[in-house]
């Protein structure tokens, strides 16, 4: 005959390990690294170096994983791949712009970056821009998939101006000087614009080719942001935040 004391030993031995095997559970699935994609030509904030992800953004995220529990896996592609791979719920994404219909479909962090987009012209055909009808009539190029402001594209929508979008910054300073834009939208211009120019294919650039206009066009805030289709995308949200808040910020 089994002890009653001894039976209820047992029962409670039982039921103890039922929060230890839960524990467990979900620190394995909180030590599962989050798969983060971003852009990958966006000097000084995201690029490719001997294909490794680096930028002013990488070092953000590795300052967050230092003060939480988030690991990241980060992939840079071409930008509209990386959106369509987030927007699909495969993975979050850094440095993403707020509009109505991306607070549908994304749970977003606090701002982890403000970024000016600059205007770049030719020195040859310098202008003075400080409102957006002054770049009626002209051609405007821009990376194809960024957000635009509702002023541009009411203007465009209006025949005033028309946008030129390209697949990135290289293809768009070449039509620059081809001709075939008149002006060229270009975030954080002042900041990289030796560096890009630096980088470039064409051996005959230079950075003396290139007036950065001083009025920004807009300030972009850009964010962290999570998928909704994506499990727990609230309480990894809140962690990130609370992250940022222990010190972790973009230099």
């Amino acid at each position: 005959m089994i002890d009653c004391e001894d039976r209820m030993s047992r029962w409670f031995r039982q039921l103890s390990a039922v929060p230890l095997v839960v524990s467990c559970v979900y620190a394995t699935a909180r030590d599962e690294p989050i798969e983060v994609v971003g852009a990958d030509n966006f000097r000084p904030m995201l690029y490719l170096e001997a294909g490794q992800p680096k930028g002013k953004l990488i070092n953000f995220l590795a300052c967050i994983e230092s003060k939480s529990s988030l690991r990241f896996h980060t992939t840079l592609m071409p930008w509209n791949r990386a959106f369509a791979t987030s927007a699909a719920g495969s993975a979050a994404v850094i440095g993403l712009s707020m509009n109505p219909a991306r607070r549908a479909r994304f749970s977003f962090s606090q701002p982890i970056h403000r970024d000016e987009v600059n205007l770049v012209v030719l020195r040859s055909h310098a202008m003075t821009f400080t409102r957006i009808q002054d770049l009626y009539g002209q051609r405007l190029g821009v990376e194809l998939g960024n957000y635009l402001p509702d002023d541009i594209l009411a203007a465009q929508r209006n025949g005033k101006l028309q946008i030129d979008a390209d697949s990135g910054r290289d293809e768009r300073l070449r039509k620059l000087l081809a001709g075939r834009i008149d002006v060229a939208a270009m975030m954080n211009a002042r900041e990289w614009m030796q560096d890009i120019v630096s980088h470039h294919t064409e051996s005959h650039l230079s950075q003396r080719d290139f007036v950065v206009l001083e009025k920004p066009l807009y300030v972009d805030v850009q964010y962290f942001a999570i998928p909704k289709q994506m499990a727990d995308h609230s309480r990894m949200i809140k962690q990130f935040n609370q992250a940022m808040t222990r010190g972790c910020a973009v230099h």
